[in-house]
């Protein structure tokens, strides 16, 4: 594997944490892969489901607070038209 393909598996690698964590409510990890690695607020998965939205429909408030305080967008609709918000 070349490394644009390793990097490119790296940062989706990530993601998928980011997700994950969101949808348990990992607050600890989301941060993390926020300010240390880097991940977007942005990220979503297959569906076009972000963050925000696994957050949402779990009940995870403060993972909602923190991503809504780093530029989480609330309008952004996954592959059903749903927002997060």
């Amino acid at each position: 594997m070349n490394a644009v393909a390793e990097n490119a598996k790296r940062a989706r690698d990530r993601e998928t944490e980011f997700l994950k964590a969101a949808s348990l409510g990992d607050l600890d990890v989301v941060r993390r892969c926020v300010a240390e690695e880097g991940v977007s607020t942005s990220c979503v998965d297959s569906r076009r489901a972000g963050a925000l939205h696994l957050a949402a429909c779990r009940g995870h408030t403060a993972v909602l607070a923190f991503m809504t305080s780093h530029g989480a967008d609330v309008d952004a609709e996954d592959e059903q038209g749903r927002t997060g918000a």
